[in-house]
């Protein structure tokens, strides 16, 4: 018995390609009846914990940092680019090129699964900038 997912049961199979970087196989999910360009389930989870963490978690922790006189934001590059200290429209308008930017190159890739590493990367940033964010005004408070 193998578990359903929205578009059938999931399979286990070994694939194989050959993408820039070489020859890598994988184990990997098949859900019967969708094309290679339907993303699988958790990768919807992993755009939505990105949104979550990276876009509105990052951004609003740093709006809340940048109140306090003894913070700025870390990132030199973002500093240069937006400013000192970079506002909230121009910090969020940022983040959203950034995100389109990611999502357009996760659609390019289309048929490799490594596509996955758009939304994981930008979640992992996103949940160590929150926590870093939240560690540096807890300090100050």
């Amino acid at each position: 018995m193998s578990p359903a997912g929205p578009g059938g049961p999931i399979s286990w199979t070994l694939v194989t390609w050959t993408p820039i970087l070489g020859v890598l196989d994988l184990w990997t999910p098949v859900l019967e009846g969708l094309d290679p360009w339907t993303p699988i389930p958790w990768e919807g989870m992993l755009w939505t914990l990105a949104v979550l963490t990276y876009g509105v978690g990052d951004l609003a922790t740093t709006i809340v940092g940048l109140r306090y006189d003894e913070l700025e934001e870390g990132n030199s590059g973002a500093r240069l680019l937006l400013g000192d200290p970079p506002s909230a429209v121009r910090f969020g308008l940022f983040k959203a090129a950034l995100f389109g930017f990611c999502y357009a190159g996760y659609v390019a890739l289309g048929g490799f699964e490594f596509r996955v590493l758009f939304p994981a990367a930008i979640s992992a940033v996103g949940i160590y900038a929150v926590v870093n964010n939240v560690r540096a005004i807890v300090a100050v408070r």
